[in-house]
């Protein structure tokens, strides 16, 4: 992953973290972008359930 992914997909999950979401350890060095990014849709989905897109 690129360094800005890094820090979007480790920033997402200390947030859903602090704000009591079930948060795995994750190693960001080996991680890849589809598996970064199905990591964000999870926690972020446990804060914000049910976003619409139309």
């Amino acid at each position: 992953m690129t360094p800005l992914a890094k820090a979007f997909t480790s920033g997402s999950l200390a947030l859903a973290r602090q704000l009591g979401g079930t948060v795995p350890d994750v190693d960001m060095s080996g991680l890849t972008g589809g598996e970064g990014l199905q990591l964000v849709h999870e926690a972020v989905g446990q804060m914000f359930p049910h976003p619409h897109h139309d």
